[in-house]
C-alpha cells in the first residue's frame, strides 16, 4: 500500500481513459482510440459550455502532446484513421490556423451499436458526411449533392477576377 501511495504522488492526476468500444472500433490503432476518447470528452465540455459552437473545438499539436503524449506522426495517424471511418471532421481556423475538430456522434453511435451486435435505430443518423468532409442533412442525396458541388466549382472557376482590369 505504501508503494502505491508513493507511486500516485509522482503521477499526474489526469488519467486517459479509452472506452472498450473505442478500442474495438479502432483495433490496433491506439492513437485513434485515445484521441477519440479525449475528443468525446472535449465535445461534451463544449456542448455544455458553448452550445453555439455545435461541438467544434480546437487542439494544437502542443495540446495533443501534453494531454495524450502524441507526436505529430501519432496524432496524424489517429486523425487520418478517424476521418476515414467517418468519425471525425476537422478544419483549420482562427488566427494561427489552429486545427478544429468535431466528432460525428451519429456515426460513432452506429458503430457502437454494431460492436454490441445491435441495430442502430434509423432516427439516430440525421446527418451524413460529404466528399469534402462536411456534415449535411440525411435527406439530401449524396450523389446529387456532389453533382451540385461540381457545378458550383466549375461556375466559380469561370467567374472573372474582381481586381482584373478590362482593357
Amino acid at each position: 500500500m505504501l508503494l502505491l501511495q508513493t507511486l500516485k504522488s509522482h503521477l499526474n492526476e489526469e488519467c486517459a481513459i479509452v472506452y472498450r468500444e473505442f478500442s474495438a472500433i479502432c483495433g490496433t490503432n491506439v492513437q485513434a482510440a485515445t484521441m477519440l476518447s479525449k475528443f468525446v470528452y472535449w465535445s461534451d465540455v463544449v456542448h455544455r459550455t458553448e452550445p453555439q459552437k455545435c461541438g467544434w473545438f480546437y487542439k494544437t499539436a502542443q495540446h495533443l502532446y501534453e494531454e495524450l503524449g502524441l507526436t505529430r506522426r501519432g496524432y496524424e495517424k489517429g486523425r487520418n484513421f478517424l476521418i476515414s471511418q467517418g468519425l471525425l471532421q476537422y478544419k483549420r481556423g482562427g488566427v494561427h490556423g489552429k486545427m478544429h475538430f468535431c466528432v460525428n456522434f451519429g456515426r460513432l453511435l452506429e458503430m457502437v451499436y454494431a460492436i454490441k451486435g445491435m441495430v442502430a435505430p434509423k432516427n439516430i443518423l440525421q446527418t451524413q458526411i460529404d466528399r469534402d468532409n462536411y456534415t449535411i442533412p440525411k435527406f439530401i442525396p449524396l450523389d446529387k449533392w456532389n453533382d451540385y458541388l461540381d457545378v458550383y466549382k466549375d461556375k466559380k472557376a469561370n467567374f472573372p477576377a474582381i481586381n482584373k482590369k478590362v482593357p
